[in-house]
């Protein structure tokens, strides 16, 4: 008995320790995705800067030579947002009338059944 009593201590003691590592394997885990988005936030925050000079015309020349692709597919991207939200105001005006003529409407069942309680008022009768 003395020996499976050992063997469970054992178990829980390696499980113990199992599960230690993997919290601190977790921390540091979570500890990198924070630094990695920091980063990815520092290389947004950098790209925005370069691109307002570029914008501005504002930026080195050797800058301006080395990244003018990606700074000329931003613009071009820009165009097709600008586009892109040109077609959708029409499509939102018809979408806002269709909207408005239906809120205004009552279904059929419920006319008749107001003109039936204006009905029975005027008659004096309670339903």
């Amino acid at each position: 008995m003395d020996e499976f009593w050992e063997k469970i201590k054992k178990g829980a003691q390696e499980a113990s320790e199992r599960a230690a590592q993997l919290g601190k394997i977790a921390k540091i885990k979570a500890e990198i995705a924070s630094l990695n988005s920091s980063e990815r936030g520092r290389f947004i925050e950098l790209g925005e800067k370069i691109y307002s000079l570029y914008r501005e015309k504002k930026l080195p020349e050797k800058v301006k030579t080395e990244v003018r692709d990606i700074l000329e597919l931003l613009n071009s991207i820009e165009g097709e947002v600008e586009e892109k939200t040109k077609q959708i105001k029409p499509l939102m005006k018809k979408k806002d009338t269709k909207k408005k003529k239906k809120t205004t409407e009552k279904p059929k069942d419920v006319v008749k059944t107001t003109k039936k309680k204006k009905e029975t008022k005027k008659r004096g009768k309670k339903k």
